[in-house]
C-alpha cells in the first residue's frame, strides 16, 4: 500500500506540477498592447502613410505655370553706306502661357481628392493591419490554450492510469483496463505533439511580423475567462467607413479630371509685354498669342476622362454595397458565435464536468465501468475544445466587424 500511495501522490503531482512548468518554459509574454504599439512601424502602414505624402506632394504641385522672362543684347549697324552707324540693341520680354478657362483649377481640385483618398486609404490600412494583428494573436492563444488543455488532460489521464493499475492489483478491475488507458494516453501525446507544432508554427508567424528574434520565443496573455461586449451600432452622423470615403474622394477626383480634360480642349493663350531698343529707335508693347487647334483638338483625352469618371463612380456604388453586405454578415457571425460560446460555457460545459467527476469518482469504486469513464472524459474534453473554438470565432469575427464598422477608426 504505501508504493501504491506513492503511484497516486505522484500522478496528483503530475496533474498539479505540469501545467506551471509549460508556462513556465514559454518566456517572454506578449499583450494585445504590445501588439497595438507596433502598428505603427508595419510596412503596409508606413508605405499608405509614404503614398499620403507623395500625394501631398503632388497637390501642391498643381499650380499656374510660371511665368518667362526673356533678355536678348545685341550690337546692329546700318546696312546704308552714305550714312554708316552702329550701336548696342536690347529686348526685355515678360511672358505668361494661360489657358483663361482653367484646367489647372481643375487639376488641383483632382489633385487634392487623391490627397484625401489617400488618407482615408491610410486609416483603411490601419484597420485592416489591426485586423490582422488581431487574427494572428488569437490564434496563437487559441493554440497555446488549446496545447495547455491537453497537457492539463494528459496529466488527469495518467493519473487515471496509476488509479486504474492500482485497482488491478486490488483485484477491482480487469487487467485490461490500464492498456487502454496507456492507448488514450499515447493517442492523447500525440494530439499533444501535432497541436505544440501549429503553436509553434503561428507563434513564428507572428513573430516574424513583428520581427521577433528568435520568432516563436515567447507567449500570449490573452483573457479567455470573458467575452468582450459587441460594439455599439454606429451612430447615424458618424464618418463613413474610410474604404468608402477613399472611393468617394476619387470619383470626385475624376469629375475634376474630367471637368480639367474639357477646359484643355479650349485654345491656349500667351499673355507678354517687351520692351526694346533698336538702332534708332525704342518700343514696348503687349503681346497675345493664341493656339490653333488644328492637330490635335484633345477629344480622347475627354472621352477617357468621361469613361474614367463612371467608372468611378460604379466602383464607390460598389465599394458602398461590398462594405454594407460585410458589415451585416460580420455582425451576424459575432452575434453567433457569441451566442454559442455563451451556451457552451454556461450549459454544456459546467454539465460535461459534472458527468466526467461522477464518472471517475465511481469508477475509483468500482460502480461504473471503463468505457463510461473514456466516454465521459471524451466528452468533456470536445466541449473545451469546441468552447475554445467558438471563442476563437467570436474574436475573429470581432476584429473583423470592428474593422468594418463606420466612424472614425477604433485605434
Amino acid at each position: 500500500m504505501p508504493r501504491d500511495a506513492a503511484r497516486l501522490a505522484r500522478a496528483f503531482a503530475l496533474f498539479i506540477v505540469a501545467p506551471a512548468l509549460a508556462q513556465a518554459a514559454e518566456g517572454p509574454i506578449l499583450r494585445w498592447e504590445d501588439l497595438r504599439a507596433q502598428i505603427a512601424a508595419q510596412p503596409e502602414l508606413l508605405a499608405a502613410r509614404a503614398a499620403l505624402d507623395a500625394a501631398t506632394g503632388a497637390s501642391d504641385a498643381i499650380a499656374l505655370p510660371n511665368p518667362e522672362l526673356e533678355l536678348a543684347r545685341g550690337r546692329a549697324e546700318t546696312l546704308a553706306p552714305e550714312e554708316p552707324a552702329d550701336a548696342d540693341t536690347w529686348e526685355l520680354a515678360l511672358s505668361l502661357s494661360l489657358r483663361p478657362w482653367g484646367p489647372w483649377r481643375h487639376e488641383r481640385a483632382a489633385a487634392r481628392a487623391e490627397r484625401d483618398a489617400a488618407a482615408a486609404e491610410l486609416d483603411a490600412a490601419r484597420r485592416a493591419l489591426t485586423r490582422d494583428l488581431a487574427a494572428r494573436f488569437w490564434q496563437v492563444a487559441h493554440d497555446q490554450r488549446q496545447e495547455r488543455l491537453l497537457v492539463e488532460t494528459e496529466a488527469q489521464l495518467a493519473r487515471l492510469v496509476e488509479i486504474a493499475a492500482l485497482r488491478v492489483q486490488l483485484g477491482e478491475a480487469r487487467p485490461l483496463e490500464p492498456l487502454r488507458l496507456e492507448m488514450e494516453l499515447e493517442t492523447l501525446r500525440a494530439e499533444i505533439r501535432a497541436a505544440a507544432g501549429a503553436a509553434r508554427l503561428a507563434r513564428e508567424a507572428l513573430g516574424r511580423r513583428l520581427g521577433l528574434e528568435p520568432a516563436a520565443d515567447f507567449s500570449v496573455d490573452a483573457d479567455w475567462d470573458t467575452l468582450p461586449p459587441l460594439p455599439p451600432p454606429a451612430a447615424a452622423d458618424a464618418p463613413a467607413h474610410p474604404a468608402l470615403l477613399a472611393a468617394t474622394a476619387r470619383g470626385k477626383g475624376a469629375d475634376a479630371a474630367f471637368a480639367a480634360a474639357r477646359a484643355e480642349r479650349w485654345p491656349g493663350l500667351r499673355l507678354g509685354a517687351y520692351r526694346a531698343r533698336e538702332l534708332d529707335s525704342e518700343s514696348e508693347g503687349l503681346s497675345l498669342a493664341l493656339e490653333l487647334p488644328l492637330f490635335d483638338r484633345r477629344g480622347g483625352a475627354v472621352t477617357r476622362a468621361r469613361a474614367e469618371a463612371t467608372l468611378a463612380e460604379q466602383e464607390r456604388a460598389l465599394v458602398a454595397r461590398e462594405l454594407a453586405d460585410a458589415l451585416a454578415a460580420a455582425d451576424a457571425e459575432a452575434r453567433l458565435a457569441r451566442e454559442r460560446a455563451q451556451g457552451l460555457r454556461q450549459a454544456v460545459l459546467p454539465r460535461a464536468a459534472q458527468v466526467l467527476a461522477a464518472a471517475e469518482a465511481e469508477y475509483r469504486v468500482g460502480e461504473t465501468d471503463l468505457v463510461t469513464l473514456l466516454d465521459a472524459r471524451r466528452a468533456h474534453a470536445d466541449t473545451e475544445s469546441d468552447l475554445l473554438a467558438a471563442e476563437l470565432a467570436y474574436r475573429l469575427a470581432l476584429a473583423e466587424l470592428e474593422a468594418l464598422i463606420p466612424g472614425d477608426d477604433h485605434d
